[in-house]
């Protein structure tokens, strides 16, 4: 049985990114600079991604397949947040 709690969680992650899609894509919208357009209307590509790789995990667990790794290069969220600890180099339970 697939783990319910990771699985409310990945269901949540879905329905905040359907929001973030939907506010890039209506900011593209109103915005008249063109830079700035591109910028939301890339944005709003990157929530698509997202989109797609959580419904991935989604099904893998539904299936109860192994969850393929999200590969994030090393260290990349630390350029960012330079006094944080890089909670993309940490493994994930499943």
């Amino acid at each position: 049985m697939p783990n319910k709690k990771l699985l409310e969680a990945l269901k949540l992650g879905y329905e905040a990114e359907k929001e973030g899609l939907r506010s890039y894509l209506k900011f593209a919208k109103e915005t008249k600079v063109i830079s700035g357009k591109n910028m939301f209307v890339q944005l709003a590509s990157d929530e698509v991604d997202h989109l797609e790789l959580i419904e991935r995990m989604i099904s893998s667990l539904s299936e109860g397949t192994t969850v393929e790794k999200v590969e994030v290069p090393k260290g990349r969220l630390s350029n960012f947040m330079p006094d944080q600890k890089d909670v993309s180099l940490q493994p994930v339970e499943t």
